[in-house]
């Protein structure tokens, strides 16, 4: 590799790492704080960076429970990807890129992602149903906007997938020729 791709290669890799820090405290921070104000009610006022869900806990506390939940789901899937995406740079080598299980780590990312995705749209849709419902929850949009990112990463992630696949092939094809 030329030295300018190797220190590209090596910031991704430090930016996926980075992401996965962030994800991993948003998500340790949203467990510890949710669950400490199952004890103490106040402590829903400012769960994770101002998002006061005080007003729910009051109103119904098994919504509060089944929101929560969710929140804190959808931070560990996210932080679970970019390990498995982490996983993938220790795997990939110069002299043999193209391997079957990179190829299904791959796939299985790509899978991740748009199942992350749509996870981010129907709680949306479930937040939005409760907001109509009377419910205050309008506050956990925040948390929830990046059902089109991961929509779209899988879209990308997909025609890599196939990439891969193809290289596999022709990477197969090659040492048998030889």
């Amino acid at each position: 590799m030329v030295k300018h791709q190797l220190i590209i290669w090596k910031t991704i890799q430090v930016v996926c790492w980075i992401i996965f820090i962030g994800f991993c405290i948003q998500a340790g921070i949203l467990l510890f704080n949710f669950s400490y104000s199952l004890w103490n009610p106040e402590v829903s006022q400012n769960l994770y960076m101002g998002l006061n869900l005080n007003g729910l806990i009051n109103e119904n506390f098994t919504l509060y429970v089944f929101v929560g939940i969710i929140l804190i789901a959808l931070s560990i899937f996210k932080a679970s990807l970019f390990y498995s995406t982490i996983q993938i740079f220790k795997m990939i080598t110069v002299y043999k890129p193209f391997s079957i299980e990179i190829s299904r780590r791959i796939s299985n990312i790509t899978l991740t992602a748009f199942i992350l995705g749509l996870s981010f749209e129907i709680s949306r849709a479930i937040i939005k149903y409760l907001e109509k419902s009377g419910y205050s929850v309008q506050e956990t949009y925040v948390l929830l906007n990046d059902g089109e990112s991961f929509l779209l990463m899988s879209a990308v992630l997909f025609v890599i997938s196939f990439v891969f696949k193809k290289g596999v092939e022709l990477q197969t094809e090659n040492v048998l020729t030889i």
